[in-house]
């Protein structure tokens, strides 16, 4: 959980930075532009003040410049400072340039000029890169009272309001009432525009951090599964190795059992062959019929245990088969959630379109000033040179979303990228499932070959006691000792065959159990 919430403030951190970033690259590209325009005005009496403006704008982004080159630290509060800075510094210049123009008799210059109409513009488009809606919606109000305040004082240094822009009215000092109204409903719908971006953007941000959450979540609970899956294919391992010794023990007890028959068939020609002797033959005969039965004893009991771990073999590959389809459940939600980033990233390309679009109105406006600038003839001069840097800098804004957009892009590789490792995963566990299904259906064929097993050795003994009996009669009757020995002979032959089935039954469950284990050690491996 730790790790989680780690990257989710890991990824906040970094939106924000770069956000920041694009602000002091747009502050310092306007830096410069005021800079140029300071210097055209060099023989004028605003030139001092505009100068100190100038760098005490540049400073303002030198400062967070600094900041990110070291890796600092930096709050939102901070950011947010120093943009209503920029526009404290913005106000300071508008209504400086406006006195400025009173003294040439020209008040309204700096309002047709409309270079700070886009200043102001551009302040609430990189105010939106910190993606906080209340700070756009206070830069967009704060800006328009501003621009008011600024027709305000011009219309009170002399300049005329006049509804509509008449060739014949037209002259210098004019407040063209129309324009003035357009420029703010203009602004006002940058604003809403922004907002709506800033919202759009923060919504599919804080989708993008819930599907983060949920995609470690998921990686979290595959991650389990596989140790729990790994855990029990131990277990399966050892329990096969078990049931290996035990088999190999049952083997041997085997041989021996064959080697016993033997022995007791040898006894039996004897017994055929020499009635003087017969005695002491049934005698042996007997205690070798005793140390056989406690050998079929031994032998039920091993083939009770190798049941019972083959039972509980089966329910762990069960087991794991059910943590096998879970985890190729989990990978199939987290190729989904995968999914579902790449159509979060699409919109965000959208989102970055409707960026570029505004930085070229941004563009056109500039390219208006131009003109305006080139109608107030060598007043204008210098505002003239301003626009074209605006206009640079509108292309410079342009650049920078189509940084973005490959910055979406590289982030979709990503994604595409991590839901070719989830499909790699499922199909993995699908290999996995298919081969645990497969022990499965062996193991429950080794369960049916054991029962067999305990029915043959009841049968081993009930005919060893058949044979104790008889080996008993013989002994106190020996006149019938013949017809007695015609039955032993009978019984070792049923016991011949039965000791035939037996040895290959143990070797078929010997092969099966090794087959079992190599399937085990390779799952273990995988």
């Amino acid at each position: 959980m730790a790790l989680e919430t780690d990257e989710i403030q890991r990824f906040e951190r970094t939106l924000f930075r770069k956000g920041v970033s694009l602000i002091v690259y747009t502050k310092y590209g306007l830096a410069i532009i005021f800079l140029l325009g300071v210097a055209s005005n060099y023989a004028t009496k605003s030139f001092i003040p505009n100068l100190i403006g100038s760098l005490v704008f540049l400073t303002n982004a030198l400062v967070p410049g600094y900041l990110l080159k070291k890796e600092k630290e930096i709050s939102k509060r901070m950011a947010a400072s120093i943009i209503f800075i920029d526009l404290l510094i913005i106000l300071c210049f508008f209504y400086l340039d406006i006195y400025n123009n009173y003294t040439k008799n020209d008040a309204s210059n700096t309002l047709s000029s409309g270079i700070f109409y886009i200043i102001f513009i551009f302040i609430a488009i990189y105010s939106s890169f910190l993606f906080e809606t209340k700070l756009v919606m206070a830069v967009g109000l704060i800006s328009t009272l501003l621009y008011l305040g600024g027709i305000y004082l011009t219309h009170k240094l002399g300049a005329v309001f006049i509804p509509k822009p008449f060739p014949e009215m037209l002259r210098a000092n004019h407040i063209i009432v129309t324009t003035e109204i357009q420029k703010i409903i203009f602004y006002f719908g940058v604003i809403f525009s922004l907002r709506f971006v800033v919202s759009l953007m923060r919504e599919m941000q804080n989708d993008l951090k819930a599907k983060l959450k949920e995609s470690f979540q998921k990686q979290n609970f595959i991650e389990n599964k596989s140790t729990q899956l790994e855990k029990s294919a131990n277990t399966l391992a050892l329990s096969v190795e078990k049931l290996q010794s035990m088999s190999d023990e049952l083997h041997n007890q085997s041989q021996n059992q064959a080697a016993s028959v033997e022995e007791i068939s040898a006894s039996v020609e004897e017994l055929s062959s020499s009635a003087t002797s017969s005695a002491n033959l049934v005698e042996d005969q007997v205690t070798r019929v005793k140390i056989v039965d406690q050998n079929f004893l031994s032998l039920q009991n091993l083939s009770e245990s190798v049941k019972t771990k083959t039972t509980q073999i089966a329910k762990d590959v069960s087991h794991s088969a059910d943590f096998s389809k879970k985890v190729k459940i989990s990978s199939e939600e987290l190729n989904g959630i995968y999914s579902e980033l790449n159509q979060a990233f699409s919109k965000v390309e959208e989102i970055n379109q409707m960026m570029s679009e505004i930085a070229d109105q941004t563009n056109l406006l500039a390219l208006n000033a131009s003109i305006e600038a080139a109608r107030a003839g060598e007043h204008g001069r210098g505002f003239a040179v301003v626009a074209q840097e605006v206009a640079k800098l509108a292309e410079r804004s342009q650049s920078n979303a189509g940084t973005i957009a490959k910055i979406v892009k590289d982030a979709g590789l990503k994604i595409n990228e991590g839901t070719r490792y989830s499909k790699e995963v499922k199909s993995q566990v699908e290999n996995q499932n298919s081969e645990l299904l497969r022990i499965e259906t062996e193991i429950l064929s080794l369960e049916g070959h054991v029962t067999e097993q305990e029915v043959l050795n009841q049968k081993l003994r009930n005919t060893f006691s058949e044979l104790h009996v008889l080996s008993e009669q013989i002994g106190i009757i020996a006149q019938e000792q013949m017809s007695g020995s015609r039955e032993i002979n009978r019984a070792i032959t049923v016991i011949d065959e039965t000791t035939q089935k037996l040895a290959d039954s143990v070797q078929l469950l010997y092969e099966e159990i090794s087959e079992i284990h190599t399937q085990a050690k390779q799952l273990h491996h995988d």
